[in-house]
């Protein structure tokens, strides 16, 4: 191997060319001074560097360096504001909308319904289904069931506008809101009676 051969490898040097390397070294007294001087130097830089780890730029310094660099490039410098600004500005809408979903909601809320009239396909009489009045409304076109027969109530959401098959007014803008209801439902299976939760 050469000199130049040595130099042009020795910094990609791996395991396979480090015999070449020695070799080299042992029999060129040029190349060996040298390399002992880089590595001399290396642990000099390596040790500095170790030294310096913890030292740090005064603040001022470092300021006056940001400074610097951002004149040269053009950055402009922004003054950090309060830090509690953005944190009151999400509370103060965060408020905002609670108030306008207030005021909206207030207005809302579900009213009992109002009862008219019983309609003429109602002809049983709720006091059918129990000894007292339970509230339940008996389904128009419902098999009557007996006084002994199992039951079973079932607890549904149904939109408002199915209380008009019933016989309750229901206002036109408050037909698509859900209602509680209960539902008697006969051993068979079918909805018997229904009771609105008021």
């Amino acid at each position: 191997m050469t000199c130049q051969e040595f130099w042009r490898r020795m910094p990609a040097s791996g395991p396979e060319s480090a015999g070449e390397a020695e070799e080299h070294l042992s029999g060129c007294a040029d190349c060996a001074a040298e390399f002992r001087r880089h590595g001399a130097l290396a642990e000099r830089l390596r040790s500095l560097g170790a030294e310096l780890r913890a030292v740090q730029a005064p603040p001022r310094l470092e300021a006056r360096l940001a400074a610097a660099f951002r004149a040269r490039c053009g950055v402009e410098i922004r003054r950090a504001g309060p830090r509690w600004l953005p944190v009151a500005a999400w509370a103060s809408a965060a408020a905002a909308v609670l108030a306008l979903a207030l005021f909206l909601v207030r207005d809302r809320l579900p009213r009992p319904p109002q009862r008219d009239a019983p309609v003429a396909v109602l002809a049983q009489d709720a006091g059918d289904w129990g000894e007292t009045d339970s509230g339940f409304v008996p389904l128009p076109n419902a098999q009557p069931m007996n006084l002994d027969e199992e039951t079973d109530v079932v607890r549904v959401e149904l939109p408002r506008s199915a209380m008009l098959a019933m016989g309750y007014a229901v206002p036109a803008e408050q037909a698509s809101e859900l209602v509680q209801a209960d539902v008697l439902m006969g051993t068979d299976g079918l909805a018997r009676a229904v009771r609105f939760q008021e």
